[in-house]
């Protein structure tokens, strides 16, 4: 399993470095564009019952 400073890495090379397709790709998005395209069907999945722990954020 890789560590939270390997994760981290591997993300600024994903967002920053990484290099693309030549022409680029029209469906490519970096930094916080991908960071709300991702979390976008991770918030519409939270319909449903409300969680019963007093912590977790809604």
């Amino acid at each position: 399993m890789a560590t939270d400073g390997e994760l981290e890495v591997a993300a600024e090379w994903a967002e920053n470095r990484m290099t693309l397709r030549r022409g680029g790709s029209p469906t490519t998005l970096r930094g916080a564009a991908a960071a709300a395209c991702g979390s976008d069907p991770i918030e519409r999945s939270r319909g449903g019952r409300p969680s019963i722990d007093p912590r977790t954020r809604t």
